[in-house]
């Protein structure tokens, strides 16, 4: 998810105008890929405020080649992918034939050509380190949120990681107290008041067959 899922969550911040999302949850599974420590079947739900993001990967399907993603509203949705974009109007039952569609394949040279130019300019590029970090951060949150096995929270920094979104509930116990103890009542601590370290990544995942979708 943190490979083209930084590049697909980068334009969804980028069209909405969005900062990166405060909540995750994620989940998926080692379908073909015996032994690997990472699933190729991987989907999560992001938490933006004002809308959701949902993001679908599955390695052992190439359905119509590439990654998309769709910016569906009360008023239409549009589909962007590698040979351009197409915007239809609600309701799509009575409006099912696009009205607009743009063949605009998304090259690669002129980007790799920025990067170059700043190299001899030290100048910023197009998309600085800055907004690098907020487009990979709810990539990282998803996965975190996978490893976990529960909704995590990520707080203003976009680096801490809440562990669980129901501390109060899940992990803080309230247990008797000793004779000779004071108090009435104690609680454990919280795993959530330490940052999350999530796993080091593992060489058996690949990025051959992609097939991503998201939906926003």
């Amino acid at each position: 998810m943190t490979d083209q899922g930084t590049h697909l969550m980068d334009v969804v911040q980028w069209f909405t105008n969005a900062p990166p999302p405060k909540a995750a949850i994620g989940m998926g599974y080692v379908a073909k890929n015996t032994g690997a420590e990472h699933p190729e079947i991987f989907s999560s739900t992001l938490d933006h405020g004002k809308f959701l993001t949902t993001w679908e990967l599955n390695y052992c399907n190439d359905f119509e080649g590439s990654w998309s993603s769709r910016f569906m509203g009360d008023q239409g949705t549009m589909r962007l992918d590698n040979a351009g974009f197409v915007v239809g109007k609600e309701q799509w039952k009575d409006n099912r034939t696009p009205f607009i569609r743009e063949d605009a394949p998304v090259p690669i040279e002129p980007h790799v050509q920025n990067f170059l130019d700043c190299i001899k300019s030290r100048q910023q590029p197009n998309c600085p380190v800055e907004i690098a970090q907020r487009a990979v951060a709810g990539p990282h949150l998803a996965n975190i949120a996978m490893s976990l096995g529960r909704q995590v929270r990520l707080a203003d920094d976009l680096v801490t990681v809440s562990q669980c979104a129901l501390c109060s509930l899940l992990f803080f116990s309230v247990r008797r107290s000793p004779p000779n103890s004071s108090s009435g009542a104690s609680r454990a601590a919280c795993p959530s008041t330490t940052p999350f370290r999530p796993p080091a990544a593992s060489a058996a995942t690949s990025s051959t067959g992609l097939s991503a979708r998201y939906w926003s």
